[in-house]
């Protein structure tokens, strides 16, 4: 069996062997003409299908030491079928442990001695690295033999348990000769001994059935053999042949067991047609399982487990081939019923649902029978794990292709499958099952799939520090969650995480082609071009090669690059990327690939080079397709934006008639790229025209192009100052969601915004709650635009309410965990000053202060504005101390003269200040400072010569500015002739 024969040649070699002639005891070195033997026998060999399968009830669990020195054969061989021999070689290993320890602890002096025979001869086998070894054993073996009585039947078949515990650091072929071998000479002992033969050779049947690959032949082979021995096989033997046909999903043949025993007047007994039903099952004909279930009543054999279980499986089959939920119902009605009969299920019985409702994608019934599973007692195994945690992250996928983003519902049921999954995942490893990759994959893709790189980050810290597998997905997961992270927030720190998550695996794994375009993308989303040009020389020195996508994802690196600078050099850089695959020709560049480069010309509004590549590509024989076009609507929208030229719309609507004329469906982008282009050129009736347009066409239009809309018709509502546009961008919010379509954060903020731009404080309030309501969180500009609309309306009315409500609204932020910035409290205090209140402007600076917020220009010019407002001299002086106290402020001359506006204005009733002294300390701080003064403070230092002509220092002051050099002044307000006759 050692040579490298083919496995006709292997299967007849064994074959002969069973035969027990001579050739059972020849030397490994059998030469090929004795190995080719007779022809093999065709009649029996059956199809061999890996199909799911439902088992009888397993054997009695094996000791835990087991797992630690198990030992795999290679299966599939014909004649003694190797998982065969590993399956009854475990169970001997284990018996013979157990009689070990109970001969020591019984303390008996003999029993002693062969406990301590067989623990040697039980390590000899065990540190057995070759066929040496393994022979010092088999002579040890014999020598435990020899001295045992033949009649001592139990102690005899240990020995020859003991002598199969071939070491697991062996060869797979040393290990394998070397039980065919012992198991040979077993058999033989078993004739010369009279041992039970029964109970070995049903033993070794139901190893051919519990096989990973079943093995019918070698059943057949082993049941001849029995024969020979004079084994008479009863309803219990017959089964269990039975099984060895139907988990091969041999109908036929598991038929003709049960013809040759009721031939042989055996009374067949469950087992025989638990595996009739069986066989039907994995062939997926339901109704020669139920009619064989009849028929098992019709005898009046009790339906036990293995019989439901066979049932149960055929139902489920049928639900996972044909994806059929009637089908899986029908199972869940037979378990019902082995319920109701007294018949306990096993965890074969469960995972046949649970594996049912998995194949139909739906995660609830699969977790109610788990959760079923548990509460009934019954242990899951590793494969019903694996099928809970694959059910349950594939319902975390949530379809971006629906209608709208995902609505509430849909983003709780992901957290809550993706939950579920991590803690089937935690179960399965505390159960003591052990973790596979494509598991732990799942579980880690799950919640990087909704951008939450925390907790898969926790799972993927597993592999390094618990010793989980990994294998090069699990690593090109983390890589993509990166690079989809790094899309969306442009941190270049997950592009470096990305690159070193990339260096880990290749001193693991095999970088591949997908973890590498991964990595570069990462980079490109960051707009870091050096560090994906270094990752694709990488590659390229790897020895992978690079794909389209490759380049796709480095062509948009300087795509990404040339759009934050606006850097021409950027699109030469994507341009010489894509000539060179031109030229190269190893790698033909996409529609993809020619849209980036377009993409990233449209990005920095250069439509003439979008255009150029547009007719290269039709050069070249490539249709344009929907996108493309988008991308070039996309650039004269730009255009347009940037140089308010409504040729660019036009020429973007040209873009239609030729789609049109080559027979090119315009899609949702092209719609919305186009309505959008109209919307920032204030051009909203033709915005409109353009959404009807869409809607006749049968095109959807999506939350983006909605958000143009609004934001079309709010921008032309803050212009004229007219709510009746502010209106209109309302009522597409409302048809947006009669549509079901579910508007996101930018299409309440915008409203907020707009409301508040227009002074209407009740409709900011408003859109604001409905935003809340719509369970989206408000973000820290949804309450700028609200704070902003109370300031706006406290100005209006003259009352300090609104500036109460926006206190409150800064507590509600600090309570959901946000700090307000100074823009919020700047426009507060703006407010108030206006109102005139500088008690309540001095108290919001200090609860600014409170909160580590500190003042700014603008903050000072509002309370300076607030002093002049109350012509308090005092408050004024109190905060040009505070302004010339605070680290790292930089007043400009515009916030000089509201000082000394405030000065010129002030007065103290206590008569202890004096405004002119003042008014000199602000000249000399402008002078340290090097402020230049304009006309707004010659006006001020005028007001000031007006209010006292007989002091000198107005005088002094007006000099001091006509001698800087302003000139061309020119008074305006109501005090301009007053100012002018003073000059």
């Amino acid at each position: 069996f050692g040579l490298s024969r083919s496995r006709h040649e292997l299967k007849v070699a064994a074959a002969s062997c069973l035969d027990g002639g001579p050739q059972a005891h020849r030397p490994v070195s059998t030469t090929k003409a004795t190995l080719m033997g007779p022809p093999p026998r065709q009649q029996r060999r059956a199809l061999h299908f890996r199909l799911p399968r439902a088992r009888p009830p397993p054997p009695p669990p094996r000791s835990p030491s087991h797992q630690r020195r198990s030992f795999t054969l290679t299966s599939g061989m014909g004649g003694l079928n190797a998982a065969a021999s590993e399956s009854a070689a475990r169970d001997a290993c284990d018996e013979a442990e157990s009689a070990a320890a109970a001969a020591v602890s019984s303390g008996q002096e003999e029993a002693k001695g062969f406990a301590a025979e067989l623990e040697q001869l039980t390590a000899m086998a065990g540190q057995a690295r070759n066929l040496s070894d393994i022979e010092r054993a088999r002579k040890a073996r014999d020598r435990v033999l020899q001295g045992l009585d033949k009649a001592d039947i139990a102690r005899r078949r240990l020995v020859h348990g003991a002598c199969l515990h071939v070491a697991s650091s062996a060869s797979s072929d040393v290990r394998e000769q070397m039980a065919r071998k012992i198991y040979l000479e077993m058999v033989d002992d078993i004739q010369e001994a009279n041992l039970d033969m029964k109970d070995t050779f049903l033993k070794l049947l139901r190893a051919c059935a519990y096989a990973e690959r079943p093995a019918p032949t070698t059943a057949v082979d082993w049941a001849e053999k029995a024969q020979r021995m004079g084994l008479e096989f009863d309803a219990e033997l017959f089964g269990a042949l039975a099984w060895c046909h139907a988990a091969a999903a041999d109908s036929d043949k598991a038929e003709e067991v049960y013809n040759t025993a009721r031939e042989a007047g055996v009374r067949p007994g469950e087992g025989l047609f638990s595996a009739l039903i069986h066989a039907a099952a994995l062939r997926g004909d339901v109704d020669h399982a139920e009619r064989w279930f009849r028929e098992m009543g019709s005898a009046q054999v009790p339906a036990g487990t293995a019989a439901y279980n066979a049932l149960i499986c055929a139902h489920s089959v049928t639900a996972r081939r044909s994806r059929d939920e009637p089908a899986a119902r029908a199972a869940e009605r037979v378990l019902g019923e082995m319920r109701a009969a007294g018949v306990r299920p096993d965890e074969a019985s469960f995972h046949s649902l649970v594996e049912a409702w998995d194949r139909l994608d739906d995660a609830d019934r699969a977790g109610y029978w788990f959760g079923e599973m548990k509460r009934a007692g019954v242990e899951p195994k590793e494969r019903t794990y694996k099928a809970i945690i694959a059910v349950h992250t594939r319902k975390c996928k949530l379809d971006d292709s629906a209608e709208g983003a995902e609505d509430a519902e849909d983003a709780e049921a992901a957290a809550a499958a993706a939950e579920a999954a991590a803690q089937a995942l935690e179960e399965m490893a505390a159960k003591g099952h052990e973790v596979d990759a494509v598991a732990l994959n799942a579980v880690i893709d799950s919640f990087a799939q909704r951008g939450d790189l925390e907790r898969a980050g926790r799972y993927f810290e597993r592999v390094r520090r618990a010793g989980w597998p990994s294998n090069p997905a699990t690593y090109s997961i983390m890589i993509h969650a990166h690079a989809e992270r790094s899309k969306a927030t442009h941190d270049p720190g997950h592009a470096r995480e990305a690159e070193r998550l990339l260096r880990e695996m290749r001193g693991r794994h095999a970088a591949d082609g997908i973890a590498f375009t991964a990595a570069i993308d990462a980079c490109a989303n960051a707009g870091d071009t050096g560090r994906a040009g270094r990752l694709f020389r990488e590659m390229k020195e790897a020895g992978v090669e690079p794909n389209v996508q490759t380049y796709n994802a480095l062509i948009n690196a300087h795509a990404k690059r040339a759009k934050m600078r606006r850097d021409p050099k950027q699109i030469d850089a994507a341009e010489r990327i894509l000539q060179a695959m031109l030229n190269d020709g190893a790698v033909e560049p996409s529609k993809n690939t020619i849209d980036t480069v377009m993409h990233a010309c449209a990005q920095i509004g250069d439509v003439d080079r979008a255009r150029r590549w547009f007719d290269e590509m039709k050069d070249a024989d490539m249709q344009p397709s929907a996108h493309t076009y988008a991308v070039l609507i996309d650039a004269h929208a730009k255009r347009g934006k940037e140089t308010r030229d409504e040729a660019q719309v036009k020429m973007a609507e040209q873009m239609f008639q030729l789609m049109n004329e080559e027979n090119i469906q315009p899609d949702r982008v092209c719609y919305t790229a186009l309505i959008d282009a109209c919307a920032q050129l204030g051009n909203v009736e033709r915005a409109k025209f353009w959404l009807h347009k869409m809607v006749n066409a049968g095109v959807q239009p999506n939350d983006h192009t909605y958000n143009a809309l609004i934001n079309a018709y709010a921008q032309h509502g803050r212009k004229t100052r007219n709510r009746k546009y502010v209106k209109e961008a309302e009522q597409f919010l409302e048809e947006m969601q009669e549509k079901g379509i579910v508007p996101d954060a930018l299409s309440f903020k915008m409203l907020i915004n707009t409301s508040a731009q227009v002074g209407d404080v009740d409709r900011a309030e408003k859109w604001f709650n409905r935003m809340k309501g719509s369970n989206i969180e408000p973000d820290i500009h949804a309450y700028g635009h609200l704070i902003n609309a109370f300031a706006k309306n406290a100005v209006q009315s003259r009352s300090e309410l609104p500036i109460k409500k926006a206190g409150m609204i800064i507590l509600e932020m600090r309570d959901n965990g946000m700090k307000p910035n100074i823009v919020m409290f700047n426009t507060i205090v703006d407010a108030v000053a206006k109102i005139g209140n500088i008690t309540l402007a001095a108290r919001w600076v200090k609860a600014m202060e409170s909160v580590g917020v500190e003042p700014d220009e603008r903050t000072f010019n509002s309370l300076f504005i607030a002093s002049a407002k109350s012509q308090s001299l005092k408050f004024a002086i109190s905060a040009f101390e505070k302004m010339k106290k605070s680290i790292g402020l930089k007043p400009n001359q515009y916030l000089f003269a509201t000082i000394m506006n405030a000065c010129a204005d002030g007065v103290d009733e206590s008569g202890s200040v004096d405004y002119l002294d003042f008014a000199e300390e602000i000249v000399n701080e402008m002078v340290q400072r090097s402020i230049k003064p304009n006309a707004f403070h010659l006006s001020m230092f005028l007001k000031l010569y007006r209010r006292n002509p007989k002091d000198i220092r107005p005088k002094m002051w007006v000099q001091w500015i006509l001698k800087r050099g302003v000139k061309n002044i020119e008074f305006q307000g109501q005090d301009q002739d007053k100012n002018r006759k003073a000059l």
